[in-house]
Parts: structure tokens; C-alpha cells; sequence
């Protein structure tokens, strides 16, 4: 009678321990990382806890994704990690927390978290690597040293002092890195909302034209789309132009900024130019 009981026992801590000191099957935490790694370099475990209760798995997840992504597309990560791991283990529970990732960055990522780790850096663009070649000899050692250029944008009503306070502090952190040799940031504000007046039509019309001209004869085909708004800082324009299918990006970019220059010098009144460029 005693080894019938002392038998049972042990079978119902062999049982239940596991459910009691939060453990879980090795093959359904396997199942959760593969589940996760399946959805690309860009999302990185880097903390899983896994806990089984009543026939359910409670799944806390931390991973890292690079630190120029927007909430939004953050928010799509933690949406495919639910899902993912829900089909690998149905019915589970899911929490999933994301953070910037800190490692195994490139340099131009880097320089990205460094700027918007400052909360009062709304944006930061146009980062420029220039690679500055040491020589020994006639030869060239590629990759000695990198000279970084950035935007910084801030709200609009900030004053320069503190901008340029916060600027440094980028630059000395940019600069910090290995093989950097120096930076140069330029500030911007912010843009602020603009109200689009009513428009002139006369003026408009003869723009249009004008406009409908000059495009024709850099693209040799009419604009698709012209529309002009008018503000308190001036005209701003909207043009949307066809492009070769076959063409690459940087030519249409290209193309892009030679056209904005040309109509901001041609046509009187023009404050900004956005052009769209399409196949």
C-alpha cells in the first residue's frame, strides 16, 4: 500500500511540477522562436517567457526592430509576432513589447537612434556618409575614415540656442563612433500647417501653361497631374510626371530636383514645388 501511494505521488509532482514552477515543454518554446524568426531580419527576439496554465500558453515577448521605423509600422510587428506565435501554439496568450534595436547596426542606423533619442528632434533626414580613403603610397585604404552629414528638424518655436545645444550633442555621439571623423548637421524647423487660400485663376492658368511647357520639353510628354495651391508664403505647386518604366530611381530623382529648380526660377510666386515622379 505504500509504494501504491508513494508511486502516485511521484507521478502527480512528475505532472504537475512543470505547471507549478512555470515551466514549459521545450518543443513549444522551439515552436515560439521559430514561429518568431520566420518573419524576417528585421524583428529580433530578444527576450521570450513562456508560461503554460490550464491548457493555455502565456507568451510575454520583447523583441527589437531597427530604429527608423514609425510606431505604426512597429505596431504591425507586435500584430505579426501575436500572430505567429498564436499559430504555433493555438490559444495562446499573447504580450509582445518592441524596442529600437541598440546592436548590430549599421552606421547609418546609428545615426538615426543617436538624433531621435533627443525628444525634441522631430525628424532626421538626408544622412549623408561621405567614406574619406586614407593613402599610403598611390593606394588608396578604403574605409579609414567617414566624414556624416545630417538634418535635424525641431519644433518651430524652439530657440536656436537650444537647437544648437541639442545638435551638439548628436554630433559629439555621432562623432564617438569608431571612424568617424567629423559632422556637420544643418536645423530646420519643423514645417507648420499652411492654409491654402482661394486660388487666383487667371494667374493659375497662365502657371499651368507655362509649367505644362517646360515639363514637355525636359520629359517630352505633358505633366499627368498639375495643381497649384495658394498660400501665405506663396504658391506652392503639385506635378506629377511620367517617367521611362525602365529608369532608374536616382534618375527620376534626379529629374525631379532639375524640375523643381527650373520652375522656382520660371514662374514667379512659386514657394515650394513637390514633384512626383511615375512609370
Amino acid at each position: 500500500m505504500a509504494a501504491i501511494i508513494f508511486a502516485a505521488a511521484a507521478r502527480l509532482i512528475a505532472e504537475n511540477a512543470n505547471v507549478l514552477m512555470d515551466r514549459t515543454p521545450a518543443e513549444a518554446r522551439e515552436a515560439a522562436e521559430h514561429a518568431i524568426a520566420d518573419l524576417g531580419a528585421d524583428i529580433e527576439l530578444s527576450r521570450l517567457r513562456l508560461r503554460e496554465s490550464a491548457g493555455r500558453y502565456f507568451a510575454d515577448v520583447v523583441v527589437t526592430v531597427p530604429p527608423g521605423q514609425a510606431v505604426v509600422e512597429g505596431h504591425q510587428a507586435a500584430d505579426l509576432i501575436e500572430a505567429a506565435v498564436e499559430d504555433a501554439l493555438p490559444g495562446s496568450d499573447v504580450v509582445v513589447h518592441v524596442e529600437p534595436r541598440r546592436r548590430g547596426l549599421g552606421l547609418r542606423d546609428r545615426i538615426l537612434a543617436i538624433a531621435l533619442a533627443e525628444p525634441l528632434v522631430m525628424e532626421a533626414h538626408d544622412i549623408t556618409i561621405f567614406e574619406r580613403g586614407a593613402f599610403v603610397g598611390e593606394k588608396s585604404i578604403k574605409g579609414e575614415s567617414v566624414s556624416v552629414s545630417l538634418h535635424l528638424k525641431f519644433p518651430a518655436d524652439l530657440d536656436l540656442r537650444t537647437a544648437h545645444e541639442i545638435a551638439e550633442r548628436v554630433e559629439q555621439a555621432i562623432h564617438s563612433r569608431p571612424g568617424v571623423a567629423d559632422v556637420q548637421t544643418h536645423l530646420e524647423p519643423l514645417e507648420r500647417t499652411l492654409i491654402a487660400g482661394p486660388s487666383e485663376e487667371r494667374a493659375d492658368l497662365m502657371a499651368t501653361r507655362e509649367i505644362e511647357r517646360l515639363v514637355c520639353e525636359r520629359t517630352g510628354a505633358q505633366p499627368r497631374r498639375v495643381r497649384i495651391l495658394s498660400t501665405d508664403t506663396g504658391r506652392v505647386l503639385f506635378l506629377t510626371v511620367a517617367v521611362g518604366a525602365g529608369g532608374s530611381l536616382t534618375d527620376a530623382h534626379r529629374l525631379a530636383g532639375e524640375l523643381e529648380e527650373e520652375l522656382r526660377q520660371r514662374i514667379d510666386g512659386i514657394a515650394d514645388v513637390v514633384v512626383h515622379t511615375e512609370p
